[in-house]
């Protein structure tokens, strides 16, 4: 695993095997940081922290909230799960951006001391804010009873 990223760290270059197509024979494919150069880093990085968020809030919601798991005590080990697969997947690339308070108070601590960090908070935010709300929304109608 490479180096974790800070705030305003430049974007780092990559080379991984991804799911990529639902086609028979064409579902996997090489992707690299230059496949993003033509489009903002900042998207890309919106997208990753949003979908983990998204799937570590899906998970809480299902086996931790739901009245059908009640008295199963599997929570711990899918939420601690949820969030292994995310740090190992893409924690090198956002930072472990996956909860705005993570980044919150080191970033506010950062302007405080005269850094630019807050620049990057609609990153940080927007994302994973995303990420839970639709996983609530989703959650609300797949279980409106």
């Amino acid at each position: 695993m490479g180096k974790i990223l800070s705030i305003g760290d430049k974007f780092p270059e990559y080379k991984k095997t991804a799911v990529v197509s639902i086609e028979a024979g064409k579902e996997f494919a090489e992707i690299t940081s230059e496949d993003h150069k033509n489009e903002s880093k900042w998207m890309v990085m919106f997208w990753y922290p949003k979908d983990f968020t998204f799937a570590l809030c899906s998970v809480v919601l299902a086996v931790a909230t739901s009245e059908k798991m009640e008295g199963n005590y599997i929570y711990g080990l899918a939420i601690g799960l949820t969030v292994t697969a995310s740090a190992f997947s893409v924690g090198g690339i956002t930072g472990g951006a996956f909860n705005p308070a993570v980044y919150l108070g080191p970033m506010l601590m950062d302007t405080f001391t005269g850094g630019s960090s807050i620049s990057h908070i609609i990153l940080y935010l927007v994302g994973p804010l995303a990420g839970g709300a639709l996983a609530a929304i989703i959650y609300k109608i797949l279980n409106s009873d």
